[in-house]
């Protein structure tokens, strides 16, 4: 609330969650329309049910960005209804996953209002003799 009042309207919001909203299959299913970057290496591994999140976070209108890494093989990225939908993949180093797809994303928010992700994969930035 005091940022909103300070700011006279509510911050861009990011958010970071364990398993994906269920619309984060609309994005697999529509790559073209949505905008869809990266890969689906496995079964998406959504909730039982959808819970009405995405509906939620549309309906407040100052999230931006979904992040979340349930899917340790799925590194997708798209854009449905203005919000910014990403599946991160193996982030961790114990978990398990493709080696080349371990690493995470870069969330980079600028003050005039633009941001971009970037994914980034560890292995480009490990020794190569390791």
């Amino acid at each position: 609330c005091e940022i909103e009042k300070y700011n006279g309207s509510r911050p861009e919001g990011l958010m970071v969650v364990h398993i994906a909203p269920h619309e984060i299959q609309l994005i697999k299913d529509n790559p073209d329309v949505l905008g869809c970057k990266g890969e689906v290496c496995e079964g998406m591994k959504l909730g039982v049910f959808n819970s009405g999140l995405f509906s939620t976070v549309f309906q407040r209108g100052d999230i931006h960005t979904i992040a979340s890494a349930h899917c340790h093989k799925n590194t997708i990225e798209g854009e449905y209804c203005g919000i910014r939908l990403c599946l991160d993949g193996a982030i961790g180093f114990s978990a398990y996953g493709k080696e080349e797809s371990r690493g995470g994303r870069l969330f980079v928010y600028d003050e005039d209002g633009t941001s971009e992700t970037s994914l980034f994969r560890a292995i480009d930035y490990l020794p190569q003799d390791m």
